[in-house]
């Protein structure tokens, strides 16, 4: 039934909540993070020094002139400045993607669902491989916060000590890992009733074992969950937007991290002739970002592996349950 009305080229409401939290809000997370950090060298230090900021100084320059009339302009860098933190969003999403998602949980620690289900590994995996990107993605981070709190002009002088052997420098990632995991309950399986009962239902409904479909057993899961009605499919997209907000922060926060950490490699020179305390504050700024950043990972670990997960699982189980229930 036709209602009327012509068909519109803008929709009514062009940015959903995934577009807020996923893009927008990392996006500006990152910009924000950057300048204030440039801003607060060119406002704090009682020293005058020469010392490039990029972003600070390209913000002043597109800043419009203030006075009558100049609402246009501020309105046009305000527009300006959305679309450019909404595409650095997707920037940002896009290295988040890569680096968290395909390489730190599938590489390092193999998707949630396989434990969930209590699965087997796949034969052709090398057993090298967990360990080998849980030991790269340990040292690499240590080695750059130790390098960056080594730089000159830092009011602390760090010496970072690199173990050698993969196996021997998963042990203390692995320590921390299972520890943190232990108190979130991120490295629990299902009942074995549960993960049966599962099996069984995945194998009626698809035609296939969770084995014989791999990854795609969890998004054959999801996309069934997706086409229940809403009291099932809000909650799964609920805790899909909060994971991946976490992941993408996470990562623009990590990003602004290094931001600085190069941009102190260039200017050590001149950053070793501020005085002690602007120094310190001056590092506490990109040491907040890093320890930021690893808090924003470990809540996605958590609402992805803990919630998200378990949740598509659950209602996968529930769905499929009661389906047969009334069948009988």
């Amino acid at each position: 039934m036709s209602t009327g009305q012509k068909p519109s080229l803008w929709p009514a409401n062009p940015l959903t909540p995934y577009d807020v939290l996923g893009y927008l809000a990392p996006g500006a997370t990152f910009v924000i993070s950057l300048y204030g950090f440039e801003f607060w060298i060119h406002h704090r230090p009682e020293t005058t020094l020469s010392i490039h900021t990029p972003l600070y100084t390209l913000v002043q320059l597109a800043l419009p002139p203030s006075g009558e009339g100049a609402w246009a302009l501020a309105t046009l860098f305000l527009i300006g400045l959305f679309g450019v933190c909404y595409v650095l969003g997707h920037i940002v999403a896009s290295i988040s993607a890569f680096s968290i998602d395909r390489m730190y949980v599938d590489k390092a620690h193999g998707y949630p669902f396989r434990l969930l289900l209590g699965l087997e590994a796949p034969l052709n995996e090398n057993p090298l491989t967990v360990p080998f990107y849980r030991a790269l993605f340990f040292w690499t981070n240590a080695y750059i916060l130790f390098r960056f709190l080594g730089l000159r002009g830092m009011p602390l002088k760090v010496v970072a000590f690199v173990g050698a052997g993969i196996k021997a420098s998963n042990f203390l990632y692995g320590a921390i890992t299972a520890l943190i995991g232990n108190y979130l309950r991120t490295h629990e399986a299902f009942p074995v009733k549960v993960r049966e009962a599962f099996h069984r239902n995945f194998q009626k409904t698809f035609g296939m074992t969770v084995d014989e479909a791999g990854t795609t057993s969890f998004w054959l899961s999801y996309i069934h969950v997706r086409s229940l009605p809403d009291s099932l499919t809000s909650p799964a997209e609920n805790w899909l937007h909060l994971y991946s907000f976490a992941r993408n922060l996470g990562t623009a926060l990590y990003l602004a991290f290094l931001y600085c950490f190069v941009w102190w490699i260039f200017n050590s020179a001149e950053v070793a002739l501020l005085p002690i305390s602007d120094r310190m504050v001056l590092a506490a700024i990109p040491l907040g970002l890093f320890a930021c950043a690893f808090a924003m990972l470990m809540r996605f670990y958590y609402l992805y592996a803990d919630y998200f997960s378990k949740y598509v699982l659950r209602a996968f189980l529930y769905s499929t349950e009661v389906k047969d229930t009334k069948a009988v």
